[in-house]
């Protein structure tokens, strides 16, 4: 098995919400299971959940890059419960491996955005070394990850794929990625035949989301000597950029 992926999640802490719980219970008439999955779905999972794995995402996807292909025996994603009191779940089924760390993710939500990208990056750090310990992984892979993050100042920008010859081969194009905590940035970057920017064009602003993004990257191809065009996975979207004469 090869590691794929990896999802920093806040669980519902329903001893925390009792209040709200009790609010609910009291102006709907209803039983305590019905407003806890009421809050649930209202104030938790598309609030605050959602925006804590959309604001650390841009830290795991950037590891998850730097990392590569790692192989191990049993596990193609981990899960981080980040929670306040440790409840002993864990372990690791059908390639999901399940840890929980104490996290302190309301913290999170007050700080700037590099810090917040640190702060991804120690939870990812501690969760690592104790699967490592545990699964007897090689953890070297693992730090030297840390360390590029680290010396590119937790900058999550790349090129998608391989630069493209136009057909008159005196141009090159590439889609080019921003990944910051708020959203993720698409351009289409041209360069002349000595490597020099001459076109940067902002396509796709997105929510930093790889599963909505994703979809966008589909196929890149030159129209023209003077024309490139990105096309979305379902062939539904283009964009264009054309070289200025």
């Amino acid at each position: 098995m090869y590691l794929r992926e990896m999802h920093l999640h806040v669980p519902y802490p329903s001893n925390e919400r009792l209040d709200i719980i009790n609010k609910y219970m009291s102006e709907y008439n209803c039983t305590y299971e019905q407003a806890l999955r009421m809050d649930s779905d209202r104030n938790w999972k598309g609030v605050i959940a959602k925006r804590f794995f959309l604001e650390t995402n841009c830290i795991v996807l950037m590891f998850l890059r730097l990392l590569g292909k790692y192989k191990n025996e049993d596990t193609i994603k981990i899960v981080v419960h980040c929670v306040k009191s440790l409840k002993g779940i864990g372990g690791t089924t059908m390639g999901i491996c399940l840890i929980e760390q104490i996290v302190d993710y309301n913290a999170f939500f007050s700080k700037n955005d590099l810090e917040k990208k640190q702060f991804t990056l120690d939870v990812i750090k501690e969760a690592i070394s104790k699967i490592a310990r545990d699964k007897n992984w090689d953890i070297s892979p693992f730090e030297q990850v840390y360390k590029r993050i680290i010396e590119l100042e937790y900058t999550n920008h790349w090129t998608w794929k391989k630069k493209l010859n136009s057909p008159n081969r005196l141009f090159t194009a590439e889609v080019y990625l921003e990944h910051e905590i708020k959203d993720i940035k698409i351009y289409i970057i041209i360069r002349n035949k000595l490597g020099d920017i001459i076109k940067r064009q902002l396509i796709i602003s997105e929510m930093p989301d790889d599963y909505i993004y994703i979809l966008h990257l589909g196929k890149l191809k030159w129209l023209s000597n003077n024309e490139v065009q990105l096309v979305n996975k379902y062939n539904t979207m283009h964009w264009k950029v054309q070289v200025e004469s």
